[in-house]
This record gives C-alpha cells, sequence and structure tokens, in this order.
C-alpha cells in the first residue's frame, strides 16, 4: 500500500513538473506573439498620427489606434504576469525553499570554502569539530 502511494506521489510530482514546463513554454510562445503586436499596433498608431496630422483621417481613427495599441500594450503585461505566475508554478512544483539552504561556496581567492546562507529564518549550521 505504502509503494503504491509513494509512486503515485512521485508520478504526480513528475507530472506537475512536466505541467509547468509546458505552460512555460507556451507562454513564451505568447509573449513573442504579443511583442509583435505591441509593435505592430505601435506602427499603426504612429502611421495613423502622421495621417491625422496631415489631416487624412479623423480624430476619432487616431483614438481607435491608439486604443488598439494600448489593448496590446495590456496584453502583453497580462501575458508577462502569466510567464511569472508559471514560473512560480515551477520552482513549487520542484518541491519550494530548494533556494533556502545552506551551500558551501568555493572562493576563488581563499584556501577556505566559505559558507553561504540565504535568506531565511534557519541558522547557519554550528561547527562541532575542532579545526585540525
Amino acid at each position: 500500500m505504502a509503494d503504491a502511494q509513494y509512486r503515485n506521489t512521485v508520478l504526480t510530482a513528475f507530472q506537475n513538473v512536466a505541467d509547468a514546463l509546458k505552460a512555460l513554454q507556451l507562454d513564451a510562445a505568447t509573449l513573442k506573439a504579443q511583442q509583435r503586436a505591441v509593435r505592430a499596433a505601435a506602427d499603426t498608431f504612429e502611421l495613423t498620427s502622421a495621417q491625422y496630422r496631415l489631416g487624412a483621417v479623423t480624430y476619432l481613427i487616431l483614438l481607435n489606434a491608439q486604443r488598439s495599441y494600448q489593448q496590446a500594450l495590456l496584453a502583453l503585461v497580462q501575458a508577462q504576469a502569466a510567464r511569472y505566475a508559471d514560473t512560480a508554478a515551477l520552482f513549487q512544483s520542484l518541491g519550494g525553499g530548494w533556494w533556502n539552504r545552506v551551500d558551501v561556496l568555493p572562493d576563488p581567492f581563499s584556501p577556505e570554502p566559505q559558507i553561504v546562507q540565504a535568506a531565511s529564518d534557519t541558522p547557519p549550521p554550528v561547527k562541532t569539530e575542532p579545526d585540525k
């Protein structure tokens, strides 16, 4: 029974990671598309502004071009927010908290390794053996 539960937990964890990675892949494609849409809307707004200054289009057409540009910017921000949320979901599916552990990182200018602690509530480990 415990063996089956463990397997199910591991499979669920792998599925969560796979889902998060797929969501990030889709987010990247969406973000690129939204960036292209913003560039196109900006170009349209710029051309419409020039046409308005020359008297070729009405103020209503200029406002519609500006509205389209602002909507494209809003959609870009929403796509970025979705990517950030899916990145957080990936961190969570990987177990979360791994960035709070204490690591021993070598200092290239020192023969002794230094203990570096990320911001967390746990204190650094206490050395119990005397130096030799």
